[in-house]
């Protein structure tokens, strides 16, 4: 059925090519790329359809939380949100090319993630032509084509000099039509041809690689790659007892770390000033560290449980004590970091990265406790799956915060409380910062310098960032501006001078 439908599939491939640079070339933006990514989406859907390839229902669950996700692109302009919004949904994508007939996905493992996306990015590389070639040899079409070429090319310059010719009288005619003419016949200027085919390069090159998709999910997907859950990555060689001290040694050293936690943080800030610390320089130092151990632990503990032979009912029962020991002191060290946190931003702050550590500890901490349901059950081939629950958890997280709008409303209420307002990380923002910062603009009780830091970045996101355009969070944007009187500030270059005399830089996008 592929085969016989090869033309049609190579026109809807090119078509979508063509539509990459109609959308984006020299325009586009974010919502641009939501609709043209449904649009990819429905497409090959379709596509399957029309060709009688069936895809497993567990498929239209891959494909309904990439188009989600993809709506993310739409709705927010933060960085940090946009840019795994786009990995995450092109991600789902693959992963239901690549399980397209059988619907696995749910029970790889992290091997066979790597295995099958693997797969399918090497066939993309070859497969398109090797099947071109191979249609082209079992038609006769080219035959066919090699009559029709001649008379098709003896028409084409018998009809130019013709077109020519009404071309020439017509323009005459009318002034206008001859105007256009110039403008049609300047495309063919020498100088333009290598921005000519520098697009049609990557319009056939997202036409190849769509095609390679397409051809994966019909013929290959059908070999995807699943471990059994009863087997284990790697032959257990290691005695329950060297495994089991292994173990316990690092549980020990855990706990001690833990004590210290519980006396030098918990117990306040009596405790800490005992070793010369302040609260701000305690809170500094150390919560990537233990969010880097707590990731750390579900390697060591992933590794280690596939190769201790645990032979015993009795052997079995230390082990998981021992692992559930370790997973409680990880749970803690996360509290501790996010505790640190707090009171890093508390003296200076919120910043994105720290929001972002905030809500990645959150998470890792909902898949620790995943992680020891699944060690108890002997599920542990399913962990690969949770992980990724966890991930499009922080990222969907991230999104519904609105990161941006989240710092806004933070620390101005931190400047309403007496501390002081860093307005030149308020200018680096997006639009989705504008709603909470017009709000604040707008509101009573803040203090003149706060305000005026305020307004400065309203103006800078103003001017600096294109607003135009149908994108979510622009259009919102505009119309809190639309109501705002920033007349007082005046822009120079890229600075801003404030009511107050203060200026800023708005920065560079």
């Amino acid at each position: 059925m592929m085969k016989a439908n090869w033309r049609k599939i190579w026109i809807t491939a090119l078509a979508l090519g063509w539509l990459v640079d109609i959308l984006f070339w020299e325009r586009g933006d974010l919502a641009t790329w939501t609709l043209y990514i449904w649009i990819v989406f429905g497409v090959t859907l379709a596509l399957m359809h029309f060709l009688e390839v069936r895809p497993h229902r567990n498929i239209w669950i891959l494909m309904g939380l990439a188009a989600l996700l993809n709506l993310i692109t739409m709705i927010r302009l933060e960085p940090m949100s946009v840019g795994l919004a786009i990995l995450s949904s092109l991600l789902l994508f693959f992963m239901a090319v690549t399980s397209f007939k059988q619907g696995h996905w749910t029970h790889w493992t992290f091997l066979d993630y790597l295995y099958n996306l693997l797969a399918m990015l090497v066939h993309n590389i070859g497969a398109p032509l090797a099947f071109i070639v191979k249609v082209r040899k079992e038609t006769q079409e080219n035959e066919n084509k090699r009559k029709l070429g001649w008379p098709i090319f003896r028409g084409l310059l018998l009809a130019l000099p013709i077109v020519l010719f009404f071309t020439l009288l017509l323009s005459q005619a009318d002034p206008v039509f001859a105007e256009q003419v110039k403008r049609f016949l300047a495309l063919f200027r020498l100088e333009y041809w290598p921005e000519y085919l520098f697009r049609l390069f990557y319009i056939l090159m997202v036409a190849y690689f769509l095609i390679g998709l397409w051809l994966y999910a019909a013929f290959k997907s059908e070999n995807e790659k699943v471990t059994p859950p009863d087997k284990r990555p790697l032959k257990p060689f290691l005695g329950a007892i060297e495994g089991s001290i292994v173990l316990g040694s690092v549980v020990a050293l855990f706990a001690a770390f833990v004590l210290v936690q519980f006396r030098y943080f918990f117990g306040g800030l009596e405790n800490i000033a005992i070793d010369g610390f302040t609260y701000a320089e305690y809170a500094r130092r150390g919560f990537g560290e233990l969010v880097g151990v707590a990731i750390i632990s579900f390697a060591f503990l992933l590794f280690l449980e596939a190769i201790v032979r645990l032979l015993s009912a009795e052997s079995r029962r230390v082990f998981l004590g021992l692992s559930f020991g370790m997973i409680a002191e990880v749970v803690i060290m996360l509290i501790s970091a996010f505790q640190r946190l707090r009171l890093y931003e508390q003296a200076y702050g919120y910043t994105r990265l720290r929001i972002y550590t905030h809500v990645f500890m959150v998470w890792l901490g909902l898949l620790l406790v995943a992680f020891a349901v699944l060690l108890w059950r002997q599920r542990t081939a399913r962990f690969a799956f949770f992980a990724l629950l966890a991930s499009l958890g922080f990222i969907v997280s991230l999104a519904v915060l609105n990161v941006d709008g989240f710092i806004v409303r933070q620390n101005v209420t931190r400047a309403q409380r007496g501390e002081t307002l860093d307005g030149e990380y308020l200018i680096y923002l997006t639009a989705d910062a504008v709603p909470a910062l017009a709000q604040f603009y707008q509101a009573d009780g803040l203090d003149a310098a706060a305000h005026d830091a305020i307004g400065a970045a309203l103006m800078c996101i103003t001017e600096r960032d294109d607003l135009t355009g149908g994108h979510f969070a622009r259009v919102r944007a505009r119309r809190w501006l639309d109501g705002l009187d920033l007349s007082g500030y005046q822009m120079d270059a890229y600075n801003v001078t404030t009511p107050l005399g203060e200026s800023y830089f708005c920065g560079l996008w």
